[in-house]
């Protein structure tokens, strides 16, 4: 790096920032790659049936963890990562949690840190519309903020007014357990 110390900042002598460069996996690791995630899903195919079937959280986990070596590391602000304690610091049944969205993989991660079942919320102007894991995937690819759109949702699902004031940005909510209009007015 010595030979770069004449284009250093003159006010505080930081020298300048070289990226890496990042290389393309040749043709043959992205076919060896593909190969393993086949024979991975090929193994674990009875698993997602049993999946489809029951939805059981802990066969999801099982699933993406070896399938795409899944993990998760939980933070809470203020508490040290040894002493995060699945009982007291994860999402708790029968609490409202607002959260944003940044991909359409936060879903899966909800429902593997939740301990009940879950409900996804999405605000839409004033109203509440309750939809699955795959509708809320569905809509977060399709890059619109509405999901009002009929191709998202199914027209019986509950919806509900909220109130004047809301978040005017795409919010998800995960509501544990509780029925879609009970005790709501805890997000405002």
């Amino acid at each position: 790096m010595e030979k770069y110390t004449n284009w250093r900042d003159n006010g505080t002598g930081i020298a300048p920032f070289l990226p890496n460069t990042i290389r393309k996996p040749s043709k043959v690791m992205t076919a060896c790659l593909l190969g393993i995630l086949g024979v991975k899903t090929i193994i674990m195919l009875p698993l997602i049936m049993l999946y489809l079937l029951t939805g059981q959280n802990n066969l999801l986990g099982l699933i993406l963890k070896f399938t795409f070596s899944w993990k998760e590391e939980i933070t809470v602000q203020g508490i040290k990562k040894r002493d995060v304690r699945k009982s007291k610091h994860y999402p708790q049944k029968g609490k409202l949690y607002i959260c944003n969205c940044t991909s359409p993989l936060d879903a899966f991660s909800v429902v593997l840190l939740a301990q009940g079942p879950v409900t996804l919320l999405v605000p839409s102007n004033d109203i509440v519309y309750k939809v699955s894991i795959r509708e809320f995937i569905n809509f977060i690819l399709a890059g619109v903020l509405d999901i009002k759109l009929k191709e998202f949702i199914d027209p019986s699902i509950k919806t509900m007014k909220l109130p004047s004031r809301h978040c005017p940005f795409p919010i998800w909510s995960i509501y544990l357990d509780f029925s879609l209009s009970h005790k709501y007015s805890r997000i405002i």
